[in-house]
């Protein structure tokens, strides 16, 4: 077993909690070798740290997500539609959105600062905003996990994907397919309990029950443990330990 945790997520967390983790690592896995070096870090993401200030739009539409799906499909960018855009994909309506949401696996991060770098509005560890066309278009980068999973670190909620929730399934917006995640996990996204906003539960509300209407029950029951967890500490460790 080698657990790999990078120099500069040790001095983030701090000497004194770092050393805590290696003595007890240590402790339970006397003979194994714990290199410092590893790709889920133990700290939160910082907040975003914005790098832009042209201004942009607070709602986006159809055309900005047509748009942004074909400008990554031509520089050849997998990506997942997630939140808003999906949900009303997958119900065949519209509804004003703030900005586009979409997952990519991590390995296109360097891909995605050389084609597009110079719309990043802002970014945190994992996620770059992108001021698109005047539209807000929140990229979110994956790292897999062993048994076909991903995950995304949001700070205060970690989402565990698993893979046949993130491939093979599209909406289909003004006649065009787009990848998108499964409405199982659209349906987690609006329902799970984790630190919402007060101002926000009505539409989220709204929404899932929209999302109801084209649920199985097989997704519907399965959507619950999809849940995220919470963005602690110890999560972060044992997703870092059994990744």
């Amino acid at each position: 077993m080698v657990l790999s945790v990078s120099c500069k997520h040790y001095l983030a967390m701090g000497q004194r909690r770092a050393q805590t983790v290696i003595n007890f690592l240590r402790f339970i896995h006397p003979h194994q070798s714990f290199s410092i070096l590893m790709k889920i870090p133990l700290t939160r993401p910082g907040k975003a740290k914005r790098l832009d200030r042209r201004p942009y739009r607070t709602v986006s539409t159809v055309d900005d997500v047509l748009a942004i799906s074909a400008a990554f499909h031509a520089a050849g960018i997998p990506f997942y539609v997630h939140g808003g855009w999906a949900l009303a994909g997958y119900c065949s309506t519209t509804f004003q959105s703030s900005d586009i949401d979409l997952y990519v696996p991590a390995e296109y991060e360097k891909v995605i600062e050389d084609k597009f770098g110079g719309l990043i509005q802002a970014r945190t560890r994992k996620r770059v905003m992108l001021n698109f066309q005047s539209a807000v278009v929140e990229i979110s980068f994956l790292t897999p996990l062993r048994d076909n999973r991903w995950v995304m670190d949001f700070g205060i909620k970690i989402w565990i994907i698993p893979q046949r929730d993130m491939q093979g399934h599209h909406i289909t917006i003004s006649g065009v397919e787009i990848p998108s995640v499964s409405k199982a996990f659209v349906y987690a996204e609006l329902t799970n309990t984790l630190y919402k906003n007060d101002r926000d539960m009505q539409k989220h509300r709204d929404r899932a029950a929209l999302a109801e209407a084209i649920m199985t029950d097989d997704e519907r029951a399965r959507s619950r443990s999809l849940w995220p967890l919470r963005g602690t500490f110890l999560n972060r460790l044992r997703i870092a330990i059994t990744g």
